[in-house]
């Protein structure tokens, strides 16, 4: 059983699809601490449903004496954001989930002596099944690291990256991952319906497709190739699809789509 969250105030600076999956999580396994979301767009306020939560559109002194502040901003909005919290003085753990953007960007924005860790998760956190990945700067100590764990692991399972590089990697498979994973189960929704399936039994059946041969292979000793074998039969329906999946080069568009990802992460590191 998973331990009480011990931070008794967490902010977040932006309200977007992330955070709200990460607030969700929070509500989940019944978070009690205070928790500060700012964000300009005041319509996002109907998404706050818990006491315990303060909505404001405008970053101000209240954010002092949070444990953590999140940083869940699009980078274009990092330097605006930078210039409120440089105004004020933080001794809050910054954690950033923005794509591609270096610690040293964030620390000579705002403070260089500040504590920064980079996150990479998914909206998976929303049901406490997210993947996420943090790599801290030099000046994070075994204190923070505690914290960022002590929080994420209620969010699911916690990793650590070895290189702001890897982190970019970790952000074209991981953070994406979920829509890679829906776009390709669309398509098999398409194929259900064009089979004469209705639209709730097309997503019903894809879903538990999806869901069901994961679980089998989480449970199964094998790996994934004797599985996928396991299944085969030698001029059988399998193969044929299989085949054709190869005849259009299907592993390699995977592989060049999620390159494309890492590039636009990596874009995003360069110093502006």
């Amino acid at each position: 059983m998973k331990n009480k969250i011990s931070i008794k105030k967490i902010s977040i600076i932006g309200f977007g699809n992330l955070a709200q999956a990460l607030i969700e999580g929070l509500d989940s396994v019944k978070y009690k601490g205070l928790i500060h979301i700012y964000d300009i767009d005041k319509k996002k306020k109907k998404y706050v449903k818990s006491k315990n939560i303060k909505f404001k559109t405008n970053i101000d002194e209240s954010i002092m004496g949070s444990t953590i502040i999140l940083l869940a901003i699009k980078p274009n909005n990092l330097k605006k954001v930078a210039i409120k919290l440089k105004k004020l003085s933080i001794n809050s753990t910054i954690l950033s989930l923005m794509a591609g953007i270096k610690i040293s960007q964030i620390a000579q924005l705002i403070n260089k002596d500040l504590k920064i860790a980079r996150i990479m998760t998914n909206i998976n956190a929303r049901h406490e099944n997210a993947i996420s990945f943090v790599y801290m700067n030099k000046k994070c100590t075994k204190k923070e690291d505690d914290i960022i764990n002590g929080l994420f692991e209620k969010f699911g399972s916690l990793y650590y990256a070895t290189s702001e590089n890897q982190l970019n990697k970790i952000t074209a498979l991981i953070g994406s991952g979920p829509a890679y994973f829906i776009h390709f189960t669309e398509s098999i929704i398409k194929t259900f319906k064009s089979f004469g399936f209705n639209e709730a039994e097309s997503v019903k059946y894809s879903l538990e497709l999806f869901y069901t041969t994961a679980c089998s292979c989480i449970m199964d000793n094998r790996s994934l190739n004797l599985i996928k074998n396991s299944i085969l039969s030698k001029n059988g329906t399998t193969e044929a699809a299989l085949k054709k999946l190869d005849q259009k080069n299907f592993q390699k568009n995977i592989k060049e789509s999620i390159l494309a990802a890492y590039k636009k992460s990596q874009e995003l590191s360069r110093d502006k």
